[in-house]
């Protein structure tokens, strides 16, 4: 309720929470909360209470300074499946597209991810793996994760790692760009390895003009957003990554 809302705001003090909607996806559905002007937020606490009446509750996180998210995608039915990525997000953690090395049938780390954030990440693929099997579940799934900056003012801010902070069991974006990679990247008699981008939404800014596109569904009239695949040499991303601020 509203009234829970504001006794956890209450007691946060400061930073930002993040209210998410329990069937939102890729970032839609989320309300950034700052506890020192909560009270007055006429706009935020009227959307808030659209998204309690429309789906019953909402999940509440500390919004931590990310500096960069990830994935890493498989299926339950095979220890080994795991693929891993980095997510593209906006400064307010919004889905703008994946990015992962290609290096053909080898498994690839996630772009940017340290080795530490690497084998925490595997660690936390196995235990989400074993989790849902012995819940009954079978099928593809997927685990967000994310490096994010922890220190105050006082101090330098380390880089540390949330190697869990969701787990979907469905097929995700990141499902899909590993199956398009796999599909389309022979086709272009490119060698791996290679950096690809599946791009989602308004057309990508390229990083240098080096990276080569292939077009998956083009915009419209109608505001269907565009999807495309934006493909570099290993070590250069493909397009200008997001600003994600502080």
């Amino acid at each position: 309720t509203m009234a829970d809302i504001d006794k956890l705001v209450a007691r946060v003090g400061a930073g930002h929470l993040v209210a998410k909607s329990p069937f939102g996806m890729s970032g839609r559905g989320q309300l950034h909360i700052d506890p020192s002007t909560w009270a007055s937020d006429e706009r935020g606490r009227t959307r808030l209470t659209r998204m309690l009446a429309q789906q019953g509750s909402v999940r509440t996180e500390r919004w931590q300074r990310r500096i960069q998210d990830f994935g890493d995608v498989g299926t339950t039915a095979d220890p080994d499946s795991r693929r891993s990525h980095r997510a593209l997000v906006d400064a307010r953690g919004r889905f703008l597209g994946i990015w992962l090395t290609w290096q053909g049938a080898e498994p690839a780390p996630a772009p940017g991810r340290t080795a530490a954030g690497e084998i925490a990440a595997g660690t936390a693929f196995e235990r989400a793996r074993t989790q849902l099997l012995e819940a009954g579940y079978e099928g593809p799934f997927g685990v967000d994760s994310y490096a994010f900056l922890h220190g105050g003012d006082d101090e330098t801010p380390k880089v540390l790692h949330r190697p869990m902070c969701e787990i979907n069991a469905r097929h995700s974006f990141g499902h899909v760009a590993h199956a398009l990679a796999r599909r389309i990247l022979p086709a272009l008699d490119a060698t791996p390895p290679l950096e690809v981008v599946l791009w989602m939404g308004p057309r990508a800014p390229t990083h240098d003009g080096i990276a080569r596109e292939v077009p998956l569904v083009r915009p419209d009239d109608q505001g269907r957003e565009g999807i495309s695949l934006f493909v570099t040499p290993r070590g250069r991303p493909p397009v200008e990554l997001p600003d994600l601020g502080s």
